[in-house]
């Protein structure tokens, strides 16, 4: 069912769409009781992976201070290099900044876009998709 809104009377800007995921053909079903949890099978199909979780140690590459206790960060996992974009909602200070290395377990949220601009010609970008998760705790290990 897709809500719409009298943009004319309604305070709210946008419609609310409700996500949905489809099996591929050719594709066995998904079972998320018996989930890979292979980085490929993740980016790919991030919204198999919603809601499931994943403890990762690794290294803060980037950080994006977003105010109201909220941090995104880039974190490269130190057992297998992989990154993953890992939105953290701490409490009463943060105190991580880039090169910590951290421990965490979060929830799978979908998919980070990182844009690659091209600044010659032809002006055309890439992108890479990297596994989003969510977290409240996370523990420095240096």
């Amino acid at each position: 069912e897709i809500e719409t809104f009298d943009y004319e009377n309604d305070l709210l800007p946008i419609p609310t769409i409700q996500l949905f995921c489809a099996e591929m053909k050719g594709i066995p079903a998904f079972d998320r009781k018996e989930a890979t949890y292979n980085y490929k099978d993740i980016v790919k199909y991030p919204f198999h992976y919603f809601g499931l979780t994943r403890k990762i140690t690794g290294t803060i590459n980037d950080m994006q201070i977003k105010g109201n206790n909220l941090v995104n960060l880039c974190v490269k996992s130190t057992t297998t290099s992989h990154i993953y974009y890992v939105e953290y909602r701490y409490k009463d200070s943060l105190n991580l900044g880039i090169g910590d290395t951290v421990f965490l377990t979060g929830s799978f949220i979908g998919n980070e876009k990182h844009i690659h601009p091209k600044l010659s010609k032809p002006f055309k970008d890439t992108y890479t998709l990297y596994p989003k998760l969510t977290t409240s705790k996370i523990t420095i290990v240096n």
